[in-house]
């Protein structure tokens, strides 16, 4: 009964380190490579997993931490919004513009403190100070 209770306590405080981790460049890392697998699957025409792969892609970029007050506030950036458009010229069968709009997501753009090192986003200067980890206040979002 007690390392069943210790095993609990164990996954449960796993559980929590892990919500705690602050956002990462990795998963800027993983956006790229969604978005480079989307580029293969519009080459093939293989709509499913083009659209997969744009999902992933934009989930990735879009999983961040966020003061509760910004929480339902949707990203604004041109990946995402690059992302958005190839989407739906997947869902139309227009790959041509897929194309185009998948590399516009995966080039380069202003960038923002919160999204730096993503996928369509340049990295901010040196001037600026690291973000630190979520507080109590900061709440993780997505769009």
């Amino acid at each position: 009964m007690r390392s069943l209770w210790m095993a609990s306590a164990a996954i449960l405080l796993s559980a929590g380190m892990a919500w705690a981790q602050p956002a990462s460049s990795s998963g800027a890392n993983d956006a790229a490579q969604c978005l480079q697998t989307a580029q293969q699957a519009i080459a093939h025409h293989d709509r499913a997993k083009a659209s997969e792969a744009l999902s992933q892609a934009e989930t990735r970029l879009l999983t961040r931490a966020v003061p509760q007050t910004q929480a339902t506030m949707p990203d604004q950036s041109p990946a995402i919004a690059a992302i958005e458009r190839a989407r739906k010229a997947v869902e139309a069968g227009d790959y041509t513009k897929a194309a185009k709009e998948t590399a516009m997501a995966m080039g380069p753009a202003p960038a923002t403190p919160m999204s730096a090192g993503a996928p369509g986003i340049r990295p901010p200067s040196t001037s600026l100070s690291p973000i630190a980890p979520a507080s109590p206040g900061m709440a993780p979002s997505v769009k």
